[in-house]
């Protein structure tokens, strides 16, 4: 818990733009500490809200300036979930870069939101000068597993949320990570949830992904079983122009929370190379 408030306590204090900004009649929620550029501007899974990104990026502070966000629906980000959308997403993370004065970054993503970060860097080359995504697809959202999961979180939220968690974390000695995990998404609720879940289902990215013309570094835990398998992490690394693949050993789909040091080094490394370049 110390660690935690130490960290919300830097970010009050850092230089580059409020906490809180307005985008059209909501306010949006984003952080930002350390120094080092490019910045690196963290956008989390599809239902979960900044905190997802906490500890990688606790240790990335102290080379790089980090940002992160609550994309619209999650944490501080209040949006109804009436007005949550593929392009809201988007927009929500154009306008952080606004509000922060960021005219160049690297963009790091994970779960469905990779395909936010993707559409980001598309829309503009200049601005975003690399890509990490972790954990996620660009493509494949409307499925069987994913509607039953909506069925489930509607009948009963709360066993939906721990069955979620448990998929998400299959590390052993990860109660305290799944706990963690579970009241970030009961902060996010049934409703929001339900409609984030169904915000992605339009999106497929496919066609577009050659068209990706920054150094991109895809990152996927090898028990990962619950967003795509080897096969998927390797053809989205395959379609990127000069991609590169790394799978953590022992690592589920938040790879972020158990094992953040693995995470935080290929980021570091990854960025050391977009600024040596």
């Amino acid at each position: 818990m110390r660690r935690a408030a130490s960290l919300a306590l830097r970010a009050t204090t850092s230089p580059g733009g409020p906490m809180f900004h307005r985008m059209g009649n909501q306010f949006v929620h984003s952080v930002s500490f350390g120094a080092g550029e490019p910045p690196l501007v963290a956008i989390p899974g599809s239902i979960a809200n900044w905190e997802i990104w906490q500890p990688p990026l606790e240790i990335l502070s102290e080379r790089w300036r980090v940002i992160a966000l609550d994309h619209a629906g999650v944490g501080q980000t209040r949006v109804p979930p009436d007005e949550i959308s593929f392009e809201t997403q988007v927009e929500t993370v154009l306008s952080v870069l606004d509000s922060r004065g960021i005219d160049a970054c690297v963009l790091a993503s994970d779960s469905h939101n990779v395909a936010v970060a993707i559409e980001v860097a598309l829309r503009c080359p200049g601005r975003v000068r690399g890509l990490v995504l972790m954990a996620g697809l660009a493509w494949g959202f409307d499925t069987p597993e994913t509607r039953r999961f909506i069925e489930a979180l509607e009948a009963d939220f709360g066993a939906a949320i721990g069955f979620f968690a448990r998929a998400c974390l299959p590390e052993e000695n990860s109660g305290h990570l799944r706990q963690w995990l579970t009241d970030i998404l009961k902060s996010t609720g049934p409703e929001r949830i339900v409609a984030l879940l169904r915000s992605y289902f339009p999106v497929d990215l496919r066609d577009r992904l050659s068209d990706i013309a920054v150094p991109t570094l895809v990152v996927a835990g090898a028990l990962d079983a619950l967003s795509a398998n080897r096969k998927d992490f390797e053809y989205l690394a395959s379609q990127i122009p000069g991609a590169r693949l790394e799978l953590i050993d022992g690592a589920g789909h938040i790879p972020m929370f158990s094992e953040p040091e693995k995470v935080a080094a290929l980021i570091s490394a990854h960025m050391r190379d977009i600024t040596a370049g």
